[in-house]
């Protein structure tokens, strides 16, 4: 699941997203990884371009980070109270 989320954080939304469906084909995450893959990087994708564009502008670099990481991460954390977790899950297929 790290590899995916590591794409889509630094690559951009449109290549993780690429790598995201390669490993939902191969069944090595389940729906409710994918969905809170795709919730997290939702908010906080492509954090260094953007990050590099904003602070070119005059934007502070680091509440930029932070402020995306943190909510990413709070819903997240909320989508996962909301979505069954069940341990014998099937992969998807």
């Amino acid at each position: 699941m790290a590899f995916p989320l590591l794409a889509g954080l630094f690559l951009g939304i449109v290549f993780g997203s690429g790598v995201i469906i390669s490993f939902a084909n191969d069944g090595t995450l389940t729906k409710r990884d994918l969905i809170l893959v795709l919730v997290f990087l939702g908010i906080c994708h492509s954090i260094i371009e953007d990050t590099l564009i904003f602070a070119a502008l005059g934007a502070n670099w680091w509440v930029l980070i932070s402020c995306r990481f943190v909510l990413a991460a709070l819903a997240a954390f909320a989508v996962s109270f909301v979505l069954p977790f069940r341990p014998d899950a099937v992969k998807t297929n």
